[in-house]
């Protein structure tokens, strides 16, 4: 079987799914033409690699609302993409990922409310909801053994015990006051189009056996910062290969007023997946991240911008050597962005 980019087969189920509903008379694009596109995302190929699942997301202009459900394809033939979930409209099925055996997949759907793990399995039947955790969670990752989940979730970082309960607590209080009023003491107060609200995104780990079982998800990046930070791309975190550790991107200059808003400095943690201190792999000055394991696990690549509270310097490919503790860059004659 011939490998392809992952750019390559986005593009061929893109068109796969417009050009049905594009050959038609030819017009000038509107954007009700750009709505009526099929948005396609996240392939993820099975273990065997034969067959690759994906997001299929459409926009409904009325509702202004979208649907998302997943789709299979077989990558043998290339050409009988098929859906494969069918959530009710104005829910979203997204971010399948498959567990080792290849014989079920699971994915994130706010079908119930709040975004949850949902799975499905291979030889046919309805999707089943797999966790209730007590807030919506994003970032699925499965480990490379399938013992774990990984995922993120915004919780309150001052809370204790159960973070993910005291949470869902502290919002459900909230929503129920009369008072509506937001206080601010430092910046973000907002971001981009997103209004701060106290909460931070931090980095989860569940068992698979246990993901349904309250209290078993366990936070490994508590405190007052967010996992990934901001300038991050992709997920931000990745398990080593034999899933006994998590590498992610974090930046902790947050502590003095208006810190976060100004600095760029996020470095590359690694911590036991069992739980335990962090510990960072570098005190760069500009940003580190997008951390990804070798498959001998010997190696973590990441990506570097050098330059200090600087958010679009140079991005040098980086190799951090996990015997000796060396970092080199695999880039650093090259003129262009990794």
């Amino acid at each position: 079987m011939s490998r392809r980019p992952v750019s390559f087969l986005i593009l061929s189920l893109l068109t796969m799914l417009v050009l049905p509903a594009t050959a038609q008379e030819k017009h000038p694009l509107t954007f009700e033409d750009a709505l009526a596109m099929a948005r396609v995302s996240n392939p993820q190929p099975s273990p065997d690699g034969t067959m690759a699942a994906y997001a299929v997301q459409h926009v409904n202009l009325e509702s202004n609302g979208s649907t998302s459900a997943i789709w299979l394809v077989d990558l043998k033939k290339e050409s009988n993409p098929r859906q494969i979930t069918y959530p009710p409209k104005g829910k979203r099925d997204h971010s399948p990922r498959w567990l080792p055996d290849g014989k079920t997949m699971v994915f994130l759907s706010n079908r119930s409310g709040s975004t949850q793990i949902w799975t499905l399995s291979m030889a046919g039947g309805e999707a089943q909801q797999w966790s209730h955790l007590p807030v919506g969670i994003g970032g699925l990752l499965v480990s490379p053994g399938g013992k774990h989940f990984a995922f993120t979730a915004s919780v309150y970082p001052d809370c204790e015990g159960d973070v993910l309960e005291c949470t869902a607590k502290r919002q459900e209080k909230k929503s129920k006051s009369k008072v509506q009023a937001r206080l601010y003491d430092k910046l973000f107060y907002r971001h981009w189009v997103t209004w701060g609200d106290g909460t931070r995104s931090h980095l989860f780990v569940l068992p698979v056996e246990e993901a349904d079982a309250p209290g078993a998800a366990r936070d490994l990046t508590p405190g007052d910062s967010n996992v990934p930070p901001y300038l991050e791309g992709g997920t931000g975190y990745a398990f080593s290969p034999d899933g006994k550790e998590m590498a992610y991107a974090r930046n902790i200059d947050t502590n003095e007023f208006a810190d976060e808003a100004r600095s760029t400095n996020s470095d590359v943690w690694v911590v036991p997946v069992a739980g335990g201190e962090p510990r960072a792999l570098g005190d760069d000055k500009g940003w580190e991240g997008t951390p990804q394991y070798s498959p001998d696990g010997k190696w973590i690549a990441y990506a570097m911008m050098h330059r200090e509270n600087f958010e679009a310097d140079l991005r040098h490919l980086m190799l951090y050597n996990r015997e000796t503790g060396k970092h080199s860059s695999l880039t650093y004659d090259f003129s262009y962005n990794v």
